[in-house]
């Protein structure tokens, strides 16, 4: 039986004990009930069921502006990480080879100031400047390696190969934090051999 028949049944049962003259409970309160039940059983939305489609819709919406919050602050964060990883890799790569152009300029400045008799001195001194001048390369070198290794790390998390990505990641970064090590190291033999240079 459908809820539309059980409520036509009830009805018939009410006005059958009202046409007998029974009034034991009100009849009246039971029909507007009844009726209020069968507008629900007919598919119309009570006041009620509007409430709670209110309701409902008030917390998608919440849901929503939550969920967007989350991933614009998400973006902006990978944004700030890939602009701070971009100047990291652009400062080492600048003074990595800042510092091996400025060797290069103070070697060749000793060459053409030699004097005939100090040829061999200032031959020494640019030999010795060979030393630091390979650390500032080698600096370059992992500058531009980390950043060979940041693209094949995005392009794995791209295909959603995320351990791989975070390798390729980690080398980057390690990378980078070398190309700094490598510019201390070539600044303190570099003032080595400055120290040194007969005066």
């Amino acid at each position: 039986m459908k809820n539309g028949e059980l409520v036509k049944a009830v009805r018939s049962g009410v006005k059958t004990l009202r046409d007998k003259g029974h009034d034991a409970i009100s009849l009246a309160a039971l029909d507007a009930y009844l009726e209020r039940l069968e507008t629900l059983t007919r598919g119309e939305p009570s006041q009620l069921d509007q409430q709670a489609l209110r309701q409902a819709q008030a917390e998608l919406d919440f849901r929503l502006a939550e969920y967007k919050r989350v991933s614009d602050e998400g973006l902006e964060m990978f944004r700030s990480v890939i602009s701070t990883g971009l100047s990291a890799r652009r400062d080492s790569m600048l003074i990595n080879g800042g510092g091996a152009v400025a060797l290069l300029a103070f070697a060749g400045h000793l060459v053409t100031k030699a004097d005939t008799a100090d040829v061999g001195d200032a031959g020494s001194a640019v030999a010795s400047l060979a030393i630091p001048l390979v650390w500032f390369l080698g600096g370059v070198l992992a500058v531009a390696v980390a950043s060979g290794a940041t693209y094949v790390a995005q392009r794995c998390w791209s295909q959603g190969r995320v351990r791989t990505g975070k390798v390729f990641n980690g080398l980057a970064i390690a990378l980078v934090l070398a190309s700094y090590v490598t510019f201390a190291a070539a600044c303190w033999l570099g003032f080595d051999v400055l120290r040194n240079l007969p005066r």
